[in-house]
């Protein structure tokens, strides 16, 4: 019999709007995305570079996320 729906950590893993939007702070100008990353890596120096990023699910408002640079999710 095949599984038709995903059930444990793969499913949980998978990348979706909420995860990937709804539960990141939004920036509504790139300048202050970029300052706020900016700030971030100038308080703790010994984390990762964060970077600002045009987020892809934004829709018709576009708005702004900070990420790592391998976390960031593809364009779709």
């Amino acid at each position: 019999m095949k599984r038709t729906s995903r059930t444990g950590a793969a499913a949980r893993r998978r990348i979706t709007r909420s995860r990937a939007c709804g539960e990141k702070k939004q920036f509504t100008t790139e300048a202050a995305a970029e300052h706020a990353a900016s700030e971030m890596h100038r308080i703790q120096p010994w984390q990762h570079e964060r970077i600002a990023y045009l987020c892809p699910y934004s829709g018709t408002e576009p708005h702004w996320h900070i990420g790592r640079p391998l976390n960031i999710p593809k364009q779709r």
